[in-house]
């Protein structure tokens, strides 16, 4: 049986180092649109803000939480204010600007290429396909292996009666990595895995071996209705549900994972909960800007919804693993038993 790897270090150092990389793109952004213009001298609302600037709202609101994070703005009683930093180098009447020479850190900004036109309202169609290709599936299972998919083996193998559950469906599971990891501490296991037809195609040359041969994959348009199947006693679904939670479509679809499961099995959820504490809050707030310059809605769902629209949907007797800041994203682990029948 093959083993995952330790970690004996903290990935989140070098990733967040990578993130702040893409700083200078971002200031240069707020810079575009004038936004510490808009502020010089002045206090602002979101929406006062948003109308100086011509700007989208949603994604106005995360570029602040970014340059809040930066400590670059201040916000009092729902009102943002330039903190004195800003002030004297990012406004032009300031004798002492540096607007000109910032612009020599900008750089290839990656994600935040077109983040002013999605600031001005010219927000793109999201991509649901980015992951489906070779090198994104790769790029996913091995980012998972600095310490989430060890997080969640972790949490699932100690779910009372584990080693007497057969069989798991992992919702929007890619090529299957957090299948190949659960099945591989219970041989008993086997798994369905659901996810688009163009990344189902790539699993056969990437997920190979003996575990391989227990996991099925099953092409679907994750966005219409889906024939889960019935009677798995393990369903897992790992950062995909944050748009349905956004968008007021959760229960339905927790209702009909309820039905596509056998009673008192468990529902494990991996996800985004907050905007993460301390060295992590910066990122975090970078991924949620990225994330609506993206065309997406949002990249955290809030440990509160997902145990309420759980409830809902015939679940309970929650088991909550609080977020492992020492990972590169503060992802909280939620398992739900399912205690009755969706109606």
């Amino acid at each position: 049986m093959t083993r995952l790897p330790q970690i004996q270090t903290e990935y989140r150092t070098l990733h967040n180092l990578l993130n702040l990389s893409y700083l200078p793109a971002i200031l240069n952004a707020a810079v575009d649109i004038g936004l510490f213009q808009a502020l010089d001298g002045n206090e602002s609302d979101i929406d006062r803000l948003c109308e100086k600037l011509n700007t989208e709202k949603g994604i106005t609101a995360a570029l602040c939480n970014v340059l809040m994070a930066m400590d670059l703005i201040r916000i009092s009683q729902g009102k943002y204010r330039l903190a004195a930093v800003a002030q004297e180098f990012l406004v032009e009447s300031s004798p002492v600007n540096q607007l000109l020479g910032i612009r020599q850190y900008s750089g290839s900004s990656g994600p935040f290429d077109h983040l002013v036109n999605a600031l001005k309202g010219e927000i793109p169609e999201f991509n649901p396909k980015m992951w489906a290709n070779k090198a994104a599936a790769q790029r996913m299972e091995q980012g998972a292996k600095a310490g989430a998919i060890q997080n969640v083996v972790e949490f699932v193998t100690a779910l009372p009666g584990f080693q007497s559950l057969h069989s798991l469906c992992d919702l929007a599971g890619n090529i299957g990595h957090y299948s190949a990891a659960i099945c591989a501490e219970n041989h008993t296991l086997t798994a369905h895995v659901y996810d688009l037809s163009e990344v189902v195609a790539l699993a056969p040359g990437l997920r190979k071996g003996k575990i391989a041969e227990r996991i099925r994959f099953h092409a679907c348009d994750l966005s219409r209705e889906i024939d889960l199947g019935r009677g798995y006693d393990l369903f897992f679904v790992s950062h995909f549900l944050y748009g349905h939670g956004a968008e007021n479509t959760l229960i339905p679809l927790l209702r009909k994972i309820n039905q596509a499961m056998a009673h008192s099995g468990y529902f494990v959820s991996h996800h985004i909960s907050g905007d993460g504490d301390g060295p992590l809050a910066l990122p975090m707030a970078m991924v949620e800007l990225m994330t609506k310059a993206m065309g997406y809605p949002t990249h955290t769902l809030p440990v509160d919804r997902l145990k309420g629209a759980l409830a809902e949907a015939g679940f309970g007797e929650f088991i909550v693993k609080e977020p492992d800041q020492t990972l590169d994203y503060p992802t909280t682990l939620l398992a739900a038993k399912k205690i009755k029948e969706s109606e």
